[in-house]
């Protein structure tokens, strides 16, 4: 990535009020998660309103045995992650960098609680947020409260196309194009996949936001391809 690229990231992190305060590594894992969040806008207040009305008519028919299960943070283990609540387990390449709890509160400007602790009640669980340290390519975990969208009641569908709309009027200098919804089985579960093409300060790259409910949560994975590797590659770090 060349020094010019460089600089328009640390632009974009500004951007995004990403509290720069370390250098190195630190530095290299705000600018990915940056990257990250360009596609992650709170939904909560968000067109609740035409989301719960949406929801009525199309609301999910299944409903996961997740749905009596406490949310718990998830695990990392011999380089996997797994997380009780979901079906999957989590293995990105051995040299992505995972980040820790400070750097994700800190990043989220949230208290991301504790191991073991019930966040159930919580409405935004930021669970794990993982990068190669080179490309900058990332795979984000968070959870949302149904709650925050109108309830159970609410679709997947109708949630993601409140994202594809938020997305394509977005008025911050961030261009998105959102190429299409296809779905994909990540562990037990099919997951609803819209594909984004972003532009920001001359900078293009790709950004996969995939949603499953579960129960009082819908499990959020976002992936931003900055080298341009397929969707396959990174599907293929879960089983």
């Amino acid at each position: 990535m060349s020094g010019r690229c460089l600089d328009d990231i640390m632009s974009l992190c500004r951007h995004v009020n990403v509290p720069i305060r370390k250098r190195g590594i630190f530095m290299k894992k705000l600018i990915a998660a940056a990257l990250a969040l360009i596609m992650l806008v709170p939904l909560t207040g968000c067109g609740l309103s035409k989301l719960t009305n949406k929801g009525k008519a199309d609301a999910d028919a299944t409903v996961s045995a997740a749905a009596d299960s406490k949310l718990t943070r998830g695990t990392w283990q011999n380089g996997s992650y797994t997380n009780d609540y979901v079906s999957f387990t989590f293995t990105p390449p051995e040299n992505w960098v995972v980040s820790t709890d400070e750097e994700l509160a800190d990043l989220m400007g949230a208290d991301v609680g504790e191991a073991g602790e019930d966040l159930s009640g919580v409405d935004i669980v930021y669970d794990t947020l993982v990068q190669d340290p080179d490309s900058f390519d990332n795979v984000f975990i968070m959870y949302e409260n149904v709650n925050i969208f109108g309830g159970a009641i609410v679709s997947t569908q109708a949630i993601m196309d409140e994202i594809v709309s938020q997305m394509e009027d977005s008025n911050d200098g961030t261009k998105y194009t959102h190429v299409g919804n296809a779905e994909y089985a990540i562990g037990s579960d099919k997951y609803l996949c819209a594909e984004f093409d972003v532009e920001v300060s001359g900078i293009s790259f790709k950004q996969y936001v995939l949603l499953h409910k579960l129960g009082r949560f819908i499990a959020n994975i976002t992936i931003t391809d900055v080298t341009g590797a397929s969707l396959d590659y990174y599907l293929g770090m879960f089983s």
